[in-house]
């Protein structure tokens, strides 16, 4: 319909008009400054919605930890080179505190069972 960016200006106000076609044809006319930056890291962070009193009511909680970051990942098309793993007790309450965290390089990678496997070793 519109076979010249005048045209399409006379139709809307004229710049807007003119992006409108441009970008139609394929041209970008979104200034750098307002494009998303690229994701250079990622983070699956969760509270246990229960008191986690032993390792084995933990294992199964923090296995869909990676699967979650893993399906973030693969949407945003990223790889993991490295993961931060860290686990600590509440610190509201005056029981006694734990803390822990491990960083370790992985092979790059977005899948799940990778990422799983890597942290099931961390988390025993």
């Amino acid at each position: 319909m519109f076979h010249r960016p005048r045209h399409a200006g006379m139709m809307t106000t004229l710049t807007r008009g003119q992006r409108t076609h441009a970008e139609l044809r394929g041209v970008s006319r979104m200034p750098l400054s307002l494009a998303p930056p690229t994701k250079k890291m990622l983070a699956t962070t969760r509270s246990f919605g229960a008191w986690v009193t032993s390792w084995e009511e933990m294992r199964e909680p923090v296995a869909t930890y990676p699967k979650r970051g893993a399906e973030k990942m693969r949407r945003h098309g990223l790889v993991a080179g490295g993961m931060h793993v860290f686990l600590h007790t509440n610190q509201f309450n005056h029981d006694a505190k734990y803390s822990n965290l491990a960083t370790f390089a992985i092979e790059p990678s977005a899948d799940s069972f990778a990422l799983l496997g890597v942290v099931s070793l961390v988390v025993v």
